[in-house]
């Protein structure tokens, strides 16, 4: 599923400060990344300046284990692409589609 989103951010810069160079902005430790996928414990103060992955863990509320997302960050013609990921990746270079199955213990 592929989808974007606007992100909005907050900042404490006095007005006159806030015509600092985008390129300065964007190296700055401050921008950070929270979120929580649906059902799952929040994952906060992702800092977000500089590319690359980075592996988390979440917690459904009720279960003892703990299930991973990567946060993957890569710099492309001066923007910043964020994606939210399984640290699964299966790529099918077949022309004939694949099941997979995710075995869980009852």
């Amino acid at each position: 599923l592929d989808q974007s989103l606007e992100l909005e951010y907050a900042t404490s810069e006095s007005l006159d400060r806030r015509r600092v160079s985008i390129l300065r902005r964007q190296d700055s430790s401050l921008l950070t990344l929270s979120f929580g996928p649906e059902g799952y414990s929040e994952v906060s103060a992702v800092p977000i300046a500089k590319p690359g992955r980075r592996l988390h863990s979440v917690r459904a509320p009720q279960s003892s284990s703990s299930n991973s997302v990567v946060v993957q960050i890569d710099a492309e013609e001066g923007n910043k692409v964020i994606t939210l990921r399984s640290p699964l990746q299966i790529k099918n270079h077949f022309s004939v589609p694949f099941i997979i199955y995710k075995f869980v213990k009852d």
